[in-house]
């Protein structure tokens, strides 16, 4: 019988799934009937120019004027009972619609779906001239040794760019160029780091408080009641996705000699654990760090027992209830956690770091990684604690896919005829935490402009999204309705000087894996039309600052005097020559100057 329940349980949640953004009846009820009359027949849905339909279910139904945006659909064949299906892709507009039901004799049951992400080409919302010069950009970067890109934008609903860059792998492990280099493609996937918080425990986690299976008030000792002592009594769900529980930022669980946040100086890690439930156990000894509530200071350890709660709740793995509830649903072949192990090869993968975990020799742990990463997930805590699935690292995807799921945002919390979770949760963790206007419920916030070194200082303060140290970026600007998603594998290069800064890889050196400057780039471009000269003027003007600024911190700044700081700029030197056609003679002069210290001369 408990089993029969069970069956008839998940069928009514998999029923659910298939709602739609707005679904109403009219008449209206007599609960919800209006005595100004007007707001009875009226209301408000998103959508997106030249996409969008709407179903009617009618019956008894005699006539009606049906209209979108103050234009009538054609209707006169509806009579008696029926149901249709109504293409209104000529008369959406971007973002706002309304809808309009006047002189309805009969019954009618109308229902909107979300938005999805169209591919048409011919739909083109930004500056060409900008998105070459991007484009050139990102190329000159690759030649001066960027390991890899991939970009994926959407805009309105309909995917603008989809582009990639650079090589899945590039350097043999005594940092020696690979001869024969596979490209990447806009299939190739990349670790995404951090940004699995967002594209897996957060839409969970959303998606499980609309329907009320889970309270962000719950307390963790709800779930885990040996979770308490030092304050810990204290912590509820919304803590950890606050990140002001308490945590450690990183106590290292997979690391046998990590002695800095078990509460025993001894010389050992007390809270080592390998595999899943004994990193909860690990986990629910960890002394907090801080008074929860009092701080934000960002832990992998939230996560962590963010995606153990969701797996409580759920009765289900968390890659599991992510690709049943979200990847299958969006249609995504190419987002999951360990790749290797669902039909993806090495080369469908970008590398990360050359040497294991060990920055290039230099630190060393059991069992620690001593191979060219690719294609299992770079973060420690992940990949040997918990075997590649975790609520803070082990997604991998492409750029395109990441945009798909980050649309569901922009569409405020659906896709197609499938509602994910409701707009008013939606709205309720990306609005600001009181005491860190940068943080969300998990999301990190553009805020008063505090993230507009990945954002751009062009994003605006409502703008959401997250990074990942592996090198990734997802920018999503409900104001413009754009999506920016870039990957980079920063970390498939060498460490610079692993005895004095370890996670100083070569491969940060770049504006790309920088970031600012690209999403700056992208959002100028559906921003600005000017014309093709005054734009190519602006662009070259914002190129040669970029080489004067480089330039002027390889010369004041050891930290730049580094062989990629100084390749990146000799290949934006070329590219402005490229682009003038003549370099005036302070850039040739910074030319010869780099290539002197290129050389050692």
């Amino acid at each position: 019988m408990k089993k029969i329940l069970l069956i008839l349980f998940n069928m009514l949640i998999f029923l659910n799934m298939y709602s739609y953004q707005i679904e109403k009846t009219f008449p209206v009820s007599k609960e919800d009937f209006d005595d100004s009359i007007l707001t009875n027949e009226m209301f408000e849905f998103k959508a997106f120019k030249n996409q969008g339909y709407i179903v009617l279910e009618y019956d008894e139904f005699k006539n009606a004027d049906i209209y979108i945006n103050g234009i009538r659909l054609k209707t006169d064949d509806l009579k008696g009972k029926g149901t249709k299906k109504i293409d209104i892709s000529k008369v959406t507009k971007n973002d706002k619609n309304i809808f309009q039901v006047s002189s309805l004799e009969g019954k009618l049951n109308v229902k909107i779906p979300y938005p999805v992400v169209t591919e048409n080409k011919k739909q083109k919302s930004y500056n060409e001239e900008t998105v070459k010069f991007l484009d050139e950009f990102i190329k000159a970067e690759v030649k001066a040794g960027l390991p890899s890109a991939q970009i994926a934008v959407i805009k309105d609903g309909n995917l603008e760019l989809l582009s990639s860059y650079g090589y899945v792998n590039n350097y043999n492990q005594d940092g020696t160029e690979i001869k024969d280099k596979v490209k990447v493609t806009d299939n190739t996937v990349y670790d995404l780091a951090s940004n699995t918080k967002m594209y897996s425990v957060n839409y969970a986690i959303m998606k499980l408080v609309s329907e009320k299976k889970l309270n962000l008030d719950d307390y963790v000792h709800k779930f885990y009641p040996e979770f308490k002592g030092n304050g810990k009594e204290k912590v509820q769900v919304s803590d950890l996705l606050k990140h002001q529980a308490g945590f450690p930022p990183d106590p290292q669980y997979f690391n046998d000699k990590y002695d800095k946040d078990d509460g025993i100086p001894n010389g050992k890690n007390d809270l080592y654990a390998i595999g899943k439930e004994k990193v909860k156990d690990a986990i629910m000894k960890t002394p907090l760090a801080y008074e929860p509530k009092t701080s934000t200071k960002y832990s992998d350890v939230d996560y962590m027992l963010l995606g153990l709660i969701i797996e409580k709740v759920t009765s289900q793995d968390l890659d599991t209830y992510m690709k049943e509830n979200f990847y299958n649903k969006l249609n995504l072949k190419r987002t999951m956690f360990n790749p290797l192990k669902n039909g993806v090869s090495k080369n469908e993968t970008a590398a990360t770091e050359l040497n294991g975990n060990t920055r290039d020799n230099t630190i060393d742990f059991i069992n620690a990684r001593k191979y060219t990463i690719q294609g299992e997930v770079h973060d420690e805590k992940a990949y040997y604690s918990m075997q590649g699935v975790s609520g803070h690292a082990g997604l991998f995807s492409n750029a395109y896919e990441v945009a798909k799921l980050a649309q569901v945002i922009i569409n405020e919390g659906g896709y197609d005829d499938i509602k994910f979770f409701d707009k008013t949760t939606l709205d309720n963790f990306i609005k600001p935490k009181d005491i860190n206007a940068s943080y969300g419920l998990g999301w990190r916030r553009q805020g008063d402009f505090i993230y507009k070194w990945a954002f751009s200082g062009l994003a605006s303060r409502e703008t959401v999204g997250h990074t990942g140290w592996t090198g990734t970026l997802t920018v999503i600007e409900p104001s413009q309705n754009l999506v920016i998603v870039l990957l980079t594998n920063a970390k498939n290069s060498r460490v610079i000087d692993p005895s004095k800064k370890p996670n100083d890889f070569y491969g940060n050196h770049y504006y790309t894996t920088n970031y600012g400057v690209i999403s700056s780039i992208i959002i100028d471009a559906f921003s600005n039309m000017n014309s093709k000269k005054d734009t190519n003027l602006r662009m070259n003007s914002i190129l040669e600052d970029m080489i004067k600024g480089k330039f002027n911190l390889i010369k004041t700044d050891s930290n730049y005097k580094n062989s990629a700081d100084i390749r990146d700029t000799v290949e934006l030197i070329n590219l402005l020559n490229k682009r003038t056609g003549k370099l005036p003679s302070e850039y040739v002069q910074m030319k010869e100057e780099l290539e002197k210290m290129s050389s050692g001369k």
